[in-house]
């Protein structure tokens, strides 16, 4: 497994395309019930497939991320072939988690208690 398994409520929101990947497995809504009940060990195989299915599509369509701490703000652009990554530090107390430290920070976009970091990595 690649990634997290998806949580019950992302399972249920994707039923429909979940029961499309267990088509494509050959496996018919009796089969499914019968392995949920005699091999669990197939199931979470199954549920793990198609997560890692579901996880790869959602992040190769990825192009922004950003993350947000209270002392700093993590901006990355996702190209084909590396990822671009900004950072930006405050060192003050501010917390940028709130809208008041957030403003603070595009009104001070050059004070002395902001650092930045820019950086890429090629895969």
């Amino acid at each position: 497994m690649k990634y997290r398994q998806l949580t019950k409520e992302q399972f249920e929101s994707l039923h429909k395309e979940f029961a499309q990947f267990l088509a494509t497995q050959k496996i018919d809504i009796g089969e499914w019930n019968k392995m949920k009940s005699q091999n669990t060990a197939l199931v979470e195989d199954e549920l793990n497939l198609f997560s890692d299915l579901v996880w790869d599509d959602v992040l190769n369509k990825v192009e922004y991320l950003e993350h947000f701490s209270k002392t700093s703000v993590n901006l990355f652009k996702c190209e084909k072939e590396a990822v671009y990554r900004i950072v930006v530090t405050i060192n003050k107390e501010i917390d940028l988690l709130s809208e008041q430290g957030y403003k603070w920070l595009l009104e001070n976009p050059k004070n002395t208690a902001v650092d930045y970091l820019k950086g890429s990595k090629i895969y």
